[in-house]
C-alpha cells in the first residue's frame, strides 16, 4: 500500500510541474507588426461595405502568409471627397513607415461609365463601374506603384457580389501575376499534450 501511495504522489507531483501548452498556437492579435507588412485600405464613403471587404482582403492575404491590417484600425473615420477626408487619408499615408507598414493595397471605384451594351451584348442603359486596385511600396521618402488591376462591374451585378467575391478576385490576380504564392498559407505550430 505504501509503495501504491509513494506511485501516485511521485505522478501527481510530476503532473503539477509540467507545463500546460495550448494545442494550437498563433501570434497575439496585438503582436507588434512585421517588417513586409501591407496595409488593406478601400475607399468607399459607407463605412460597413468599407469594413467587410478590408476584413475579408485582410483575412485572404493573411492565408496566403501576407501580413496584412485593415485600415479601419488606424483610419475608423468615414471616408468621403471632403477635404478634411483626404487630408486624414494623406496623413495615414504618410506615417505608414513609421508604424511598420512598406506596402499599400487600395482599393476605390475609380470610374462610372455610361453604357448601351452589357459584356453579353445585350442592349439598354447600363452603367459600368471600374473598380481600381493598386499595391504600392512605401517609405519615408515616398510610394511606387508596383502592381495594379481593375474589375469592371454592371450596376445589375452588384445584388448578387459581396465582399468575399471582390477580395477573391484581386487575391486570384496577385496569385496569377506572381506576387504571392497560391499554396503558400498560415503557418500554425501544432503541438502534442
Amino acid at each position: 500500500m505504501k509503495r501504491f501511495a509513494i506511485l501516485f504522489m511521485g505522478i501527481l507531483l510530476m503532473g503539477c510541474s509540467a507545463k500546460k501548452r495550448p494545442y494550437l498556437q498563433q501570434a497575439s492579435p496585438n503582436a507588434p507588426i512585421v517588417k513586409d507588412a501591407t496595409m488593406v485600405l478601400c475607399l468607399i464613403p459607407e463605412n460597413e461595405l468599407r469594413t467587410s471587404f478590408e476584413n475579408e482582403l485582410t483575412e485572404q492575404l493573411i492565408f496566403h502568409g501576407v501580413h496584412a491590417e485593415a485600415s479601419t484600425k488606424y483610419m475608423p473615420e468615414v471616408l468621403d471627397k471632403t477635404s478634411g477626408s483626404k487630408k486624414k487619408l494623406l496623413s495615414l499615408i504618410d506615417s505608414l513607415p513609421e508604424k511598420g507598414f512598406n506596402q499599400l493595397l487600395i482599393s476605390a471605384v475609380t470610374s462610372i461609365e455610361e453604357s448601351e451594351t452589357d459584356a453579353a451584348g445585350e442592349s439598354g442603359n447600363f452603367e459600368l463601374y471600374h473598380f481600381e486596385t493598386n499595391l504600392f511600396s512605401v517609405n519615408e521618402e515616398g510610394s511606387d506603384l508596383m502592381w495594379s488591376m481593375c474589375i469592371c462591374i454592371y450596376d445589375y451585378q452588384f445584388p448578387f457580389l459581396t465582399a468575399r467575391d471582390f477580395a477573391t478576385a484581386i487575391v486570384g490576380k496577385l496569385i496569377e501575376d506572381g506576387l504571392i504564392k497560391e499554396n503558400e498559407i498560415r503557418d500554425f505550430k501544432l503541438y502534442t499534450l
